[in-house]
């Protein structure tokens, strides 16, 4: 049997999944619910195994958390993507980039993928990884508490403070550029797109009006990322 692992796998879930569980081990050790020293004596491939495919599950399981900091501030992601559709119509004003500035961008890719998979190989690099870095986000969110919490808890008050808020920093940097790089991805859906042919990529017309016989404007197709 042969296992594959993309780049979905490893960025979307499996990166953030690991910070979830090195939070799991220190907050386990911490309560004496787990002896993290004793890991240690356990064999090396196993230990590994294990925390690959604890963080790979435990990635799956907090997506949603992650997902939610798309709205946060409220609409903040839909805004996001609408800027990216405006901006390249501004670049390219033509009836083939409005055509495409409506179009769902997770439909348009699809169609380049299958015609030319090489040039779709950025998109989902940069995808992933502004996936990777909203993942990581709300994982800093959730430990920053916890570190906070050290300050009376803790032996080092002090250093547990600083921790809160270099963590609670890095999440709300985190979430910037990975809105920032999944961003850059629906950009370049559209610009390689605008440069393949009707052949490879029939763009739908706009809905005409027969009372008028003008086109009539549609609603901006899904924002990325969808999941």
């Amino acid at each position: 049997m042969n296992f594959s692992v993309g780049i979905y796998d490893l960025f979307a879930y499996a990166i953030p999944g690991s910070l979830y569980l090195a939070l799991l081990i220190y907050v386990s050790d911490q309560q004496s619910w787990l002896n993290a020293e004793g890991l240690v004596n356990l064999p090396m491939p196993l230990l590994i195994a294990a925390g690959l495919v604890l963080s790979y599950v435990l990635g799956h399981l907090t997506y949603p958390l992650a997902s939610t900091l798309d709205h946060l501030p409220r609409g903040r992601g839909d805004a996001a993507m609408a800027a990216v559709r405006r901006a390249f119509v501004e670049r390219a004003p033509s009836e083939r980039a409005e055509a495409l500035s409506r179009t769902d961008l997770f439909l348009i890719q699809a169609a380049a993928e299958i015609r030319h998979p090489e040039a779709v190989a950025e998109i989902n690099r940069l995808r992933a990884m502004g996936l990777m870095l909203r993942s990581c986000a709300a994982a800093m969110f959730v430990a920053s508490p916890v570190a906070a919490s050290e300050t009376l808890l803790g032996g080092n008050p002090t250093f547990a403070a600083v921790t809160a808020v270099l963590l609670a920093t890095l999440g709300v940097v985190g979430k910037q550029r990975g809105q920032g790089l999944r961003s850059w991805a629906a950009a370049k859906t559209l610009e390689v797109c605008y440069w393949m042919s009707d052949a490879d990529l029939p763009v739908p017309a706009a809905p005409t009006d027969p009372t008028t016989s003008r086109s009539r404007p549609q609603k901006a197709g899904p924002s990325i990322p969808r999941q």
